[in-house]
């Protein structure tokens, strides 16, 4: 819920999730940013954990946030609008991220704040005991990131699914 890069990725196994994003948003800064937004309204409730194993235990959990589906066709709607009206700004790769971080977040914003702006989905958490410390296990299914994220990947895909048949 702190939107801690480093706590994530020590939760996550101390994997880096977090290369490509910084590739793609041009710094470190900015994907903390961007984290801060897309956790900002995040909630989860844990239930009963289920002992798989003395190793592995099922944890199952409600999680809430901002509707990313709803955030991210705000988002694209607005970045084009703005492309647009600047012509420019593609010229100037940095200008270009900035901007695109910076309606990021406002559509998040906006979205958690509508009536009908937050998600809810139960899901499973599988954990590991690994030297003592309960940790997500590597086999976690892309759905739970998905859900914790308030649809994000699903609306990324649904975007750049919608982008390549207008190529067509």
């Amino acid at each position: 819920k702190s939107a801690d890069r480093e706590a994530i990725q020590e939760l996550s196994g101390g994997e880096d999730a977090f290369g490509d994003a910084v590739e793609q948003l041009g710094s470190e800064e900015d994907v903390d940013s961007v984290l801060k937004s897309m956790f900002g309204h995040f909630d989860y409730t844990l239930g009963t954990p289920e002992k798989v194993d003395d190793s592995n235990v099922n944890v199952p959990a409600t999680v809430s946030n901002a509707d990313m589906q709803k955030a991210v066709d705000t988002w694209f709607s607005d970045l084009m609008a703005y492309a647009m009206q600047n012509p420019d700004i593609a010229n100037d790769e940095k200008a270009l991220q900035a901007k695109t971080v910076e309606l990021l977040q406002t559509s998040v914003d906006k979205t958690a704040e509508a009536e009908d702006g937050i998600v809810t989905k139960d899901v499973v958490f599988p954990m590991t005991l690994i030297d003592g410390k309960w940790e997500i296990s590597d086999t976690i299914d892309d759905s739970v990131l998905d859900a914790v994220l308030g649809g994000f990947m699903t609306a990324i895909n649904n975007l750049t699914g919608q982008m390549g048949e207008e190529k067509d």
